[in-house]
């Protein structure tokens, strides 16, 4: 088996961040996290796939296309920054239905992959997402259940595994994110995320060579925040520490982690892949 990595990226503003939305008067970008994040992946060699939310395409529009012209991939997340799997089936429908729409007026095609807002997805969203026409998944994250920042992974009924971290279902694919020990959890998500960035590298290095060493899939999964150097004004007022310390902290240092992830997979014999290739396995 080809062991692969994944590497993509939510297209988010600080103002799509959950614990900013509606307080995100005065917020620059964080564009260029997003720019630095497409500048590693081409100087290592991996095309990456940015999942972008519709309703933001005029603003995201020139990062999106610049992705495009340069052989990355463009993916769905969402219509507007909400939890599917908070919305219900029906409501979720419309509103894959209108990011459908824009996203074939922006790319000219019908979009394949899908990854939801918080991680939040059930067996009725991914349901609706093979009816709509959509390929894959890349929601579902397994975990301990203690770990406050994901909800309980799908349970995923009628599918079944064809490859490690790889389901199906009448020709609809779901793919997990990795997870494994990390700090005090049994089962914490390795592919990114606030763990990956506040844990020392130390641990992190150690958890992700144990997961590298099976030879499942690997994705990583970045957010333009976690690497943009932009100036933010005083949050005190807006948010509580722990909020704070999550939109502000480590971007510099999470930059030099990116690099070493990508070092580490290349000797642990991984190839840089997209999902495509994922499939063809």
């Amino acid at each position: 088996m080809k062991k692969i990595a994944i590497f993509t990226m939510d297209v988010e503003d600080f103002g799509d961040t959950f614990c900013l939305q509606g307080k995100s008067e005065g917020l620059p970008s964080a564009e260029d996290g997003a720019y630095f994040f497409l500048e590693e992946c081409e100087a290592h060699g991996a095309k990456a796939t940015l999942f972008a939310v519709m309703e933001h395409y005029e603003r995201d529009k020139a990062l999106l296309q610049y992705a495009k012209m340069h052989g990355h991939h463009i993916g769905v997340h969402g219509y507007r920054h909400a939890r599917p799997s908070e919305m219900g089936r029906e409501a979720f429908g419309k509103e894959l239905s209108k990011a459908k729409e824009v996203y074939r007026e922006a790319f000219l095609e019908d979009p394949k992959f899908f990854r939801a807002p918080g991680w939040a997805i059930d067996d009725e969203c991914l349901e609706e997402l093979k009816e709509q026409g959509f390929l894959l998944d890349n929601s579902r994250v397994p975990h301990s259940g203690k770990y406050p920042m994901y909800v309980k992974a799908a349970p995923l009924e009628g599918y079944k595994e064809v490859s490690p971290n790889l389901h199906e279902k009448d020709g609809f694919f779901t793919l997990d994110m990795p997870s494994g020990r990390l700090l005090w959890y049994q089962q914490a998500p390795l592919g990114g995320g606030v763990l990956i960035r506040f844990a020392s590298w130390l641990s992190v290095r150690q958890n992700l060579k144990a997961y590298l060493k099976t030879g499942k899939p690997f994705v990583f999964a970045a957010h333009p925040l976690e690497f943009s150097l932009a100036k933010l004004p005083d949050l005190r007022k807006r948010l509580n520490f722990h909020e704070r310390y999550y939109v502000a902290a480590r971007h510099k240092g999470y930059r030099r982690r990116l690099r070493k992830i990508f070092r580490l997979l290349k000797k642990m014999g991984y190839a840089l892949g997209m999902y495509e290739d994922l499939l063809k396995e």
